[in-house]
């Protein structure tokens, strides 16, 4: 189940959910992905709930700066859904492409 689905389902009455990316899956086993740059989503999901959808393709330059201050500030963590040693590219890149975990997916370089 890709991310912004695993999102929009989880959050709660009048939750909301936020993407500031895209990443199309060329999975046509699963109903909910599409391939291209297009995606499926049941918008009952979000009507039902009083849910909000938010989308971004562009911020002021402080954002990111910002952003990452508060990372460096310990204020705010990303979501780590698994890491891999570097020699084990091929397997993250299975896991990023079959779209089943929430959060990020990181290569731990030795020595780094």
């Amino acid at each position: 189940m890709p991310s912004t689905w695993c999102s929009i389902s989880s959050a709660g009455r009048a939750g909301r959910s936020f993407s500031a990316a895209f990443v199309p899956s060329a999975d046509t086993s699963h109903p909910e992905r599409s391939p291209g740059r297009s995606s499926s989503l049941d918008l009952r999901t979000l009507y039902l709930k009083d849910q909000s959808l938010l989308g971004s393709t562009h911020q002021p330059e402080n954002v990111f700066t910002d952003l990452v201050r508060y990372i460096e500030a310990g204020d705010i963590r990303p979501l780590l859904a698994t890491s891999y040693p570097l020699r084990e590219i091929r397997e993250a890149q299975t896991a990023f492409m079959e779209k089943s975990h929430v959060g990020k997916i990181g290569l731990v370089v030795a020595g780094a």
